[in-house]
């Protein structure tokens, strides 16, 4: 009997340790990205919106997510060939391809910030030909409609550079989001920026590949539940 119940425990043992992985769905982190929507250690996604986020729509479709950290640049060939399954925090006018889009899950505003120095505005096309503070690998369709050939571009690689740049007077404005700004003015309240216009609403969605290993209509349910449940509200509240 003894030997009887050995056996079983050992045999359960081995067929737990056997037990299959949950597989997996991936998302894209873009490395350009700072908190609150990433940070990173290496090259590796560490804390964030998009970690937190990503890693709530695996679970409720009993997956593991995996994050693949990725250049602006590479992010739309990425999806369209496969190679991730989804990102989060991005809108259409950001992401040229065909893509499967999830509901609104961040809403947010793009902002034209500045120095308390820098001079009022009540227009963007005051800037015409001025420089700007941006993001390598970032589009902003407003800015691009509203001045065309006279948006003249200066590039951080990241967010946090963009700010930071901002912050020590280099420029006297640079664009940003509402949720970026207000994380770094809670983190740096020294810094002194303040919005000078609001330029538009951004409703980010997550885009999922045409590729991706799971049908769309779950995920995004997956992703309406959370919405719905509170879930993404309590993600969003941790970094306010």
């Amino acid at each position: 009997m003894l030997a009887g119940l050995l056996f079983a425990a050992i045999g359960g043992a081995t067929c737990r340790a056997q037990a299959p992985e949950r597989p997996e769905l991936v998302f894209i982190a873009p490395t350009s990205n700072t908190l609150p929507l990433a940070e990173f250690e290496g090259n590796r996604l560490r804390a964030g919106i998009l970690k937190d986020l990503g890693e709530a729509i695996a679970a409720r479709l009993q997956r593991r997510a995996r994050f693949l950290p990725l250049p602006s640049r590479r992010v739309r060939a990425a999806l369209r060939d496969g190679e991730a399954d989804g990102l989060c925090y991005v809108i259409p006018g950001w992401l040229d391809g065909q893509h499967d889009w999830s509901s609104v899950v961040i809403p947010d505003a793009a902002l034209l910030a500045g120095t308390q120095q820098a001079p009022e505005l009540a227009q963007l096309q005051e800037l015409e030909g001025q420089a700007i503070g941006t993001v390598v690998g970032y589009r902003y369709p407003e800015v691009e409609a509203l001045l065309g050939a006279g948006f003249v571009r200066d590039d951080a690689p990241t967010m946090l550079a963009n700010l930071r740049k901002l912050a020590a007077q280099r420029l006297p404005y640079a664009l940003a989001e509402r949720t970026s700004l207000a994380y770094f003015l809670r983190q740096h309240p020294e810094a002194g920026l303040r919005t000078v216009l609001t330029l538009g609403r951004i409703d980010a969605r997550c885009a999922f590949s045409r590729k991706a290993r799971l049908p769309f209509g779950q995920v995004n349910q997956a992703i309406d539940d959370l919405l719905a449940d509170g879930s993404v509200e309590r993600i969003l509240s941790r970094y306010r």
